[in-house]
């Protein structure tokens, strides 16, 4: 705190003095902002005006907002509950920075700040310089402005942490604000503001279209309920007219959702789903780009007519005839958003012939990933495969080009289909001239003829470095990575626990997970990726019948972190609630003291015999 109070101090003091601002001194979003309020000729010793609107403009304004203000004060109040007793006060501001409603507590209201945030001040930057408010209100993103970041001094002593509400259709609706007389950093109450305004977001878009379809979908069923869920709201002919920033976070492969149709987002047909969703159920579909995800209806008047439509027999409402675009994923579990978010770009384009480098650790799944982007060119080739560390320079012409025939080389091969290149950081010098030459001429040239054949391949290369200027004649690295798909590891792919799941359910439909179990694969690091996932996989289905539990996985040898260790509890204790606990306390001490022992033993006060027992 110190480091950054004395750069705050600095940069005021800049300011004050000489009416500039030190480059680095100050957050990039709080510099703009000063910046701004310097440009528009505020003066930072200024004091507060009487900004606040007359009887007439202020009831013109809440009578504009009157939903916003209806639909956010069961949300202030629960904010005003969660932070009762911190000296904060609640505001709910207006698209156009006016101070609608607020709740303060009685020590603040009678402070001066408490008297400056009243209903019907306005706090626009203009006015006021940086403020939460006024800066949130520019930037439509969540501000936090503390102490002496703000730009007038009179405002030095408050904190104020605001978030932007919005109206589902990317249009800003409000503002929700906390302030408090205290300097220190409120991260807490920050992520309490951002998930109140996500709230009345939601509450705006439901109750603004009670007669309108609201699906709400997310990744696991047991969120539908909850904050983290997507909305989506759909008309009579099942486009999108609404949706809360979760729904569009989750679709990333569509850059502006208003307008598309519900079978564009998703791969399922509406007609198919609707008469199930009006009657409430949960289903589970994929999205354009193959990531599975729960969906519901929203319970409203649309939904219920719609039940009561089905439950009398009467015909449901048709989507239009359409063509469906196809997702050639569907096959494979990509719920991870930034990985199907490449994959959705890259897809979009393989018409043009572009030249795509995969980038990941071994065993990421980049074969894989080469042989879906083949699938998903539809070309009429073949797919070939070549590992480039298998090359020997003295026979790579040959089987490039072939011996006579030319249709028996590697080039001749994948003529109007894909020639992948994996470990592409290995391929022999001899060969690049004629891999540049095909990129940029789509030709083969033969060296031997030097005559030109035009062909028609998808160039794809991989590694599991990073490529390296000198491994490459002039140019031809650049010309590999072009366009590049970057692949998590297994550890950080937030569709792991689905990917696992599905290749049991695929080789051994029977076998279940018990949470423990799953808990333990979940959390562990994966070093050798989706090779060390699939052999493991492999020995708990020769190893179980019926389910798969925490012993069982604990049997096959994985080198669990010391902390997930620590979470596992020995045979002799499970079952009974206090041993487990005790199990788990020694565990967490042997973890903390890096596997010594002693060490643990004597800050428990036990042998290191009973100890062992527990580590056994």
């Amino acid at each position: 705190m110190e480091p950054r109070a004395n750069s705050i101090d600095r940069a005021r003091s800049y300011l004050e003095s000489k009416g500039k601002i030190p480059s680095g001194a100050l957050p990039s979003v709080i510099a703009e902002s000063w910046h701004l309020s310097l440009e528009s000729g505020l003066d930072p010793f200024e004091g507060v005006g009487d900004y606040v609107l007359n009887e007439l403009e202020f009831s013109n304004q809440t009578s504009q907002y009157s939903k916003l203000i209806n639909y956010s004060r069961p949300e202030l109040e629960t904010l005003y509950d969660q932070i009762a007793g911190s000296n904060f006060v609640i505001a709910l501001g207006s698209p156009d920075g006016v101070v609608l409603d607020t709740l303060a507590d009685t020590q603040f209201g009678y402070s001066s700040a408490g008297k400056a945030v009243i209903p019907a001040s306005v706090w626009t930057e203009e006015l006021r310089g940086t403020n939460a408010l006024g800066t949130c209100l520019r930037t439509r993103k969540p501000v936090q402005v503390y102490g002496g970041e703000h730009y007038l001094r009179v405002h030095s002593d408050v904190s104020c942490i605001s978030a932007p509400i919005f109206d589902g259709k990317g249009n800003l609706a409000g503002l929700l604000d906390a302030s408090c007389r205290s300097t220190i950093r409120q991260q807490h109450t920050a992520a309490l503001v951002q998930m109140s305004a996500g709230n009345i977001e939601n509450s705006l878009i439901r109750n603004s279209h009670d007669n309108c379809i609201i699906i709400q979908f997310h990744p696991r069923q047991e969120y539908l309920t909850t904050l983290s869920a997507g909305l989506l709201v759909l008309d009579e002919t099942f486009r999108v007219v609404a949706a809360n920033r979760r729904g569009n976070a989750f679709i990333s492969s569509e850059k502006d959702l208003m307008g598309k149709h519900f079978d564009e987002l998703f791969d399922n047909n509406i007609e198919s789903l609707i008469q199930h969703l009006a009657t409430g159920e949960v289903l589970r579909v994929r999205d354009n780009v193959g990531s599975a995800v729960s969906i519901r209806c929203v319970a409203n008047k649309a939904a219920f007519a719609l039940a009561r439509m089905s439950l009398s027999g009467t015909e449901l409402p048709k989507a239009p005839s359409r063509v469906r675009a196809k997702n050639h994923f569907r096959d494979v579990v990509i719920g991870d958003k930034a990985l199907g978010s490449q994959l959705s770009k890259v897809s979009s384009v393989l018409h043009e012939n572009p030249v795509i480098h995969i980038r990941g650790d071994v065993g990421t799944g980049k074969s894989l990933t080469a042989r879906m982007l083949h699938a998903a060119s539809e070309r009429d080739g073949e797919f070939v495969n070549i590992d480039c560390s298998m090359l020997a320079d003295s026979t790579v012409k040959e089987v490039f080009f072939g011996t006579g025939n030319a249709s028996t080389g590697i080039l001749g091969r994948a003529k109007f289909g894909t020639l992948h290149l994996d470990n592409v950081d290995l391929l022999p010098k001899s060969i690049q001239p004629a891999i540049k030459h095909l990129i940029t001429h789509q030709e083969v040239m033969n060296p031997v003829t030097f005559q030109g054949d035009a062909t028609d391949i998808l160039l794809l290369s991989s590694t599991s470095e990073e490529l390296k200027k000198n491994e490459f004649v002039n140019g031809l690295r650049l010309l590999l990575t072009g366009q590049e798909i970057r692949l998590p590891s297994t550890r950080d792919r937030s569709d792991l626990r689905e990917i696992i799941l599905n290749i049991v359910a695929y080789k051994s439909p029977s076998l279940k997970f018990d949470d423990k179990a799953l808990d333990l694969l979940l959390g562990y690091d994966w070093p050798e990726n989706f090779h060390e996932v699939r052999s493991t996989i492999d020995q708990l289905i020769r190893k179980c019948e019926k389910i798969i539990t925490e012993t069982d996985v604990l049997s096959i040898g994985l080198q669990l972190s010391d902390t997930q260790q620590s979470k596992v509890v020995c045979e002799a204790c499970s079952g009974t609630s206090w041993k487990e606990e005790l199990c788990k306390a020694i565990k967490n001490v042997v973890a903390e003291n890096n596997g010594n022992v002693s060490e643990a033993a004597r800050q428990l006060g036990m042998s290191r015999t009973t100890i062992y027992k527990h580590l056994s």
